[in-house]
């Protein structure tokens, strides 16, 4: 049929943009589900890979102090 399939789930430049809505979701449900503010709050991400490093540094921007957490060396030294 002439159609063409292009796998995107492992394309890094989609996945990081992807990356970008989808924490600012945690971020809101984070703020949705608690009574303190983010601003100075300890704030831990487990996993800093393509969202866990996006999300950390939004944290990390709205003034949270971010622990971030990674099995692998080459995602802590991206690390924020």
């Amino acid at each position: 049929m002439g159609i063409q399939l292009i796998e995107t789930a492992n394309l890094d430049e989609l996945a990081i943009l992807n990356s970008i809505p989808s924490a600012e979701g945690a971020i809101q449900m984070a703020m949705d589900a608690t009574k303190i503010t983010i601003h100075g709050s300890a704030s831990f991400v487990l996993g800093l890979g393509r969202f866990g490093t996006t999300l950390a540094r939004m944290l990390h921007g709205i003034g949270a102090q971010v622990t971030g957490v990674a099995r692998k060396p080459s995602d802590l030294a991206r690390s924020c």
